[in-house]
């Protein structure tokens, strides 16, 4: 948008293409473009045939001018001259042209520490040429980069699909008990570097197997994690997209081909840190993969599979550049082409800049208040950081742009129009109304009586309701034998015989020892009335009808149960009720504001259930009803590590039960059923309220609770 009319300093240079670049054609949807790359940065332009023309043109003995007048005498296809000095200005920073009178030759390398307070993020430490090694490794590991070896990655992916389908719920329970454990998270660690580098070395690999060179290879911290990289830019002067998008794809197949591996090994090794190693590859390589490589709207592999698919090179910059032409051309009725080549790349590059700008903004706010969560200072100062980076810096600089363009032509109304739809759009966004949710974790509990408990101590000697049937009350359910009771109870009926016998003789000559041996007789009958009533309790009866649970049914038979010890549980036909634990920040908004409760079980995804709040406790606890809802196993409490049970929270929690129904069900007698100890998610559903108001309400709350935990220690 700037014109020609610049310092004659900058008009009397006396560019020329860099040396060291090199040159490629590369057809796009079918028009013919010029890939520059140069290989001492790695970094690839492309050019129109327009551009490239007037590139060449500039041979070090013509300025700007010239150059083009030389085009216009050949009648060669030209640029618009009015948008010749700032593409110059641009080739120049970004080094496709040097000249000896540039200041833009001026600028220091690239400092390590500026880039970490521009994107901290995403920094790349400082890497090594790894050629060497890829040479080597490519010589030793070229068979698996034959077709045949792709389809048994295929196979081995849709088998490990296949087996998480199947044993999904067991995937889930492992999940819940051995993840958030801190020797699992060591694990993690462990593990994690070695997936990663696996993933980089594929890249390496395909590079090398379509003749491509690796520049650099090192460490990025990415969201603060260190993160193995290889610079495999050298593949964009290849001219077959497919072998593009293979080298991309590379890091992606290789690691869902280990998730499917691991798959396989998690469901066949014993449990032990060789089954967590396999568990944590699998969610790596799966669920990591999917959200972070495998997501086009973040700039890794699948960004650029997508764009070599789309045949749309710099998607994500063209996007921005596509959005803003829109608002330029419709909003500010500016006389500006659209910048698209073909019919088709509108709808693509609308869809992908706005799903981009929307999903990037989201997952760092998300991760900047996550960080809040957990430290306050610094989780506010990357959300502020991040408001700066993302959304007002572009802004301000678009602004300025604007500025500087309407300063040459004299339409200060356009910059006044342009500040006013950015700063009314940036206002509705803050302002437009948000469904908001309190989402919770909580837990399926059975109510005290329908636990099935050993009234005495014995061994299991039969089940007699096999676990999963229908039983009614006082229905017998197991029946234990007890050695040592049974002894009792023989020796004391044989006791009670020979006393009898005593009594009766003594009737005849002593009535003092007959009434000695009548109190003993009486003795010896009470012990066995009660151990009549111990031998009775060796079968335990159904307290109430409903569906018999049992814990580990194959291991029961044989197995010694102490007095009192639970063996399972009578679920009812009456309501499931799900235990949840509400911070103590939540509760004003919980009882005040809730519109409905949603309650999604953790195996059951897509399953949606409503519910109903019905008691809470009368004051805040630092209790949990279980385990399972704190942070060490599946849950988003904070425990104390010292608790052994788990327990034990930092902060203060209300304890609520909340009813489960279906919400298609119009008679409330109809309930949901879901078997006892399951985790559940539960969302309290709150009114829509705008972003700015939400995000002032996250703030508060974590403000509140930075308060209170730095004055826990003045207190104590």
């Amino acid at each position: 948008m700037d014109s020609l009319a610049a310092s004659s300093h900058k008009a009397n240079l006396l560019p020329r293409l860099n040396s060291s670049l090199e040159f490629h054609e590369q057809s796009h949807r079918g028009v013919t473009r010029i890939a520059v790359y140069d290989p001492m940065s790695g970094k690839q332009y492309l050019l129109n045939s327009a551009a490239y023309l007037f590139a060449k043109a500039l041979n070090g003995e013509r300025n700007i001018d010239q150059a083009y007048q030389q085009l216009n005498h050949e009648q060669r296809q030209q640029l618009p001259q009015e948008s010749l000095q700032s593409l110059v200005n641009q080739w120049l920073s970004f080094d496709i042209l040097t000249s000896e009178d540039s200041d833009h030759k001026a600028q220091t390398p690239t400092n390590h520490w500026s880039n970490l307070i521009l994107n901290p993020l995403a920094y790349k430490l400082p890497g090594f040429n790894p050629e060497p090694i890829l040479e080597k490794a490519y010589q030793r590991l070229a068979p698996i980069l034959r077709l045949q070896a792709l389809y048994l990655g295929i196979g081995i992916i849709l088998l490990g699909i296949y087996q998480a389908f199947l044993h999904w719920h067991q995937l889930v329970d492992y999940w819940q008990a051995r993840f958030f454990s801190p020797a699992n998270f060591l694990c993690l660690l462990a593990v994690y570097p070695v997936v990663k580098a696996i993933h980089e070395l594929a890249h390496g690999l395909a590079a090398k197997h379509w003749g491509c060179s690796v520049r650099e290879a090192g460490i990025q911290l990415l969201l603060f994690m260190p993160v193995p990289y290889m610079d495999i830019s050298d593949a964009n002067k290849l001219t077959n997209k497919y072998q593009r998008m293979a080298i991309a794809g590379a890091g992606i197949v290789s690691e869902l081909v280990i998730a499917g591996l691991a798959m396989l090994a998690w469901l066949n090794l014993e449990n032990g840190l060789l089954r967590d190693m396999a568990f944590n590859a699998l969610l790596i390589c799966s669920v990591s993969t999917l959200l972070f490589n495998g997501n086009p709207l973040l700039r890794f592999d699948a960004y650029y599979v997508l764009s070599d698919w789309l045949e749309i090179p710099n998607l994500d910059r063209r996007s921005k550049h596509f959005i803003s032409n829109l608002f330029e051309r419709h909003i500010l009725r500016l006389d500006n082409p659209a910048p698209v080549t073909h019919s088709r790349e509108p709808y693509w590059l609308a869809l992908y800049g706005i799903s981009a700008l929307v999903y990037r903004l989201l997952l760092s706010f998300t991760i900047a208040l996550f960080i809040a969560s957990r430290f306050f200072i610094i989780g506010i100062g990357l959300a502020c950081w991040l408001l700066v980076r993302q959304w007002l810096w572009p802004t301000c600089r678009y602004l300025y742009r604007l500025y500087r363009f309407t300063q040459s032509r004299q339409r200060k109304t356009l910059l006044i129009n342009a500040s006013a739809w950015v700063l009314g759009l940036t206002l509705l966004i803050g302002v437009i109304p948000l469904p908001q949710t309190l989402v919770v974790n909580g837990v399926i509990a059975v109510a005290e009586d329908s636990h099935i408990r050993a009234q005495t101590a014995g061994f299991v000697r039969a089940i007699k309701q096999p676990a999963g049937s229908p039983v009614n009350v006082d229905q017998p359910l197991i029946e234990l034998s007890n050695p040592e009771l049974e002894a009792k109870w023989q020796q004391l009926q044989a006791r009670a015989e020979e006393v009898r016998l005593r009594q009766r003789q003594a009737s005849l000559s002593s009535p003092i020892d007959a009434a000695k041996h009548s109190d003993e007789l009486q003795f010896i009958q009470e012990q066995l009335i009660h151990l009549a009533e111990q031998r009775q309790q060796l079968t335990i009866y159904s307290s109430k009808s409903g569906i018999l649970s049992l814990s580990t049914p194959n291991d029961l038979p044989g197995r010694y149960l102490t007095q009192g010890q639970v063996v399972g549980y009578i679920q009812d036909n009456g309501p499931s009720i799900a235990h949840v634990a509400v911070p103590q920040a939540w509760i004003r908004d919980l009882e005040m504001s809730t519109r409905g409760i949603e309650v999604i079980p953790h195996k059951q995804p897509f399953m949606k259930l409503s519910g109903a709040l019905l008691t809470s406790s009368p004051k805040a606890s630092r209790e949990l009803p279980s385990s399972q809802l704190s942070d060490s196993h599946a849950g988003n409490i904070l425990v104390d590590s010292r608790d052994k049970h788990s327990r034990k929270t930092l902060d203060p929690v209300f304890q609520y039960r909340v009813q489960l129904l279906p919400p298609e069900a119009d008679n409330k007698d109809i309930h949901a059923h879901i078997p006892v100890g399951s985790a559940v998610a539960v969302r309290f559903i709150q009114p829509a309220e705008p972003m700015v108001k939400g995000i002032q309400r996250q703030i508060h709350r974590l403000w509140i609770k930075f308060k209170r935990l730095n004055q826990q220690p003045e207190r104590a």
